[in-house]
């Protein structure tokens, strides 16, 4: 009889963590504490396009950095493997160190995009476009700055 009770109680307590972990992945609850629950907690997931739901006139938001260098020839765009960085990371260290003025963790990328273009930056922003969601489907969103960042030169 103990010998059931007791394997009952360990398939509750694997479940209940493997629950907990599903759900800490889904919803993202602790983000200082993990950057991305989904990359720590492998083969759980989260589930992005599930976690609201899109209504008409939603935007799809899509961000790109656009960077002025010292050579004069324009805003280039600096894609995540001009950094060194896949999709995710790029959007969530880069574009978030960005728009929350991180200036030390932006101009380490900076100095690796130097190293690895040979162009150095002067300037980096962060834009948000995308799609606009319509009752006829998705449609261009217009262009917004979302934020700027400048170094200085020394």
């Amino acid at each position: 009889m103990t010998m059931r009770v007791v394997l009952q109680a360990a398939v509750s307590i694997v479940v209940a963590l493997v629950l907990t972990l599903q759900i800490l992945a889904t919803f993202d609850l602790f983000p200082r504490l993990l950057s991305r629950p989904s990359s720590q907690f492998w083969p759980f997931l989260d589930y992005p396009m599930y976690r609201a739901p899109r209504y008409e006139a939603s935007v799809i938001e899509h961000y790109r950095v656009l960077a002025t260098t010292t050579d004069g020839g324009g805003e280039v765009e600096v894609l995540p493997t001009d950094v060194a960085l896949n999709f995710r990371k790029f959007r969530d260290i880069l574009i978030t160190g960005i728009r929350t003025g991180d200036t030390s963790r932006v101009a380490a990328f900076a100095e690796l995009y130097r190293l690895r273009t040979g162009r150095e930056l002067l300037s980096v922003r962060v834009i948000r476009d995308g799609q606009v969601l319509t009752r006829h489907g998705l449609e261009p969103a217009a262009p917004v700055d979302v934020a700027t960042m400048s170094f200085r030169r020394p």
